[in-house]
């Protein structure tokens, strides 16, 4: 058997590959839950990784199946820098804050799947997964110590194990599991 671990990004240049077998393969780029799933799952995790690789860990809060959004302090900052008339920075950062970061039209559901996401991007304080139809969340989401809401609603987390313990998230205020086909609740939320 082959030992492939990690496909290159050559595969999202090749629309027309509909199948994509790497069983019995220790992948770990894409992980398995992306691999399995085949050839356009896999290029739309490839595209994803791509997008966020261009995205500053230190600076975003915020991740959603749509890109990623900037601290208000870290873009007030960043525009009074560039800017002479504090006005003209307040406009630009205004702006900036309303569109965001787009993935450009990638769909970025996978993206967590990569096993240092949540491990780059520590500072999220918002994470919205819903209706990206994952059947797990990454347990280095509980790394994400500034986490305050997590939306995962309409995935499917019924599973053993889909859901990590974010127990130890303190500042954790707003946790959404609508419509994930749960059988119970999971221990850490009691404490």
């Amino acid at each position: 058997g082959n030992q492939i671990k990690k496909l290159g990004t050559w595969i999202v240049d090749l629309p027309d590959l509909r199948v994509v077998r790497l069983h019995d393969n220790p992948m770990i780029d894409p992980p398995p839950e992306v691999s399995s799933l085949g050839a356009d799952r896999i290029r739309e995790y490839l595209r994803a990784m791509q997008a966020v690789k261009r995205w500053d860990p230190e600076r975003v809060v915020g991740f959603n199946r749509g890109g990623c959004e900037y601290s208000k302090a870290e873009l007030s900052a960043h525009f009074r820098d560039k800017y002479v008339s504090e006005a003209e920075a307040e406009r630009a950062r205004l702006d900036a804050l309303a569109r965001s970061v787009p993935s450009n039209g990638t769909e970025l559901r996978h993206a967590v799947f990569k096993p240092a996401f949540f491990r780059r991007f520590t500072r999220l304080t918002r994470v919205d997964v819903s209706g990206a139809r994952l059947e797990s969340l990454p347990g280095s989401m509980a790394e994400c110590e500034f986490l305050t809401t997590l939306e995962a609603d309409g995935n499917r987390l019924g599973g053993d194990g889909a859901l990590p313990d974010l127990g130890g998230l303190k500042l954790l205020k707003r946790l959404s599991l609508r419509r994930c086909e749960l059988k119970a609740l999971p221990e850490w939320i009691a404490r």
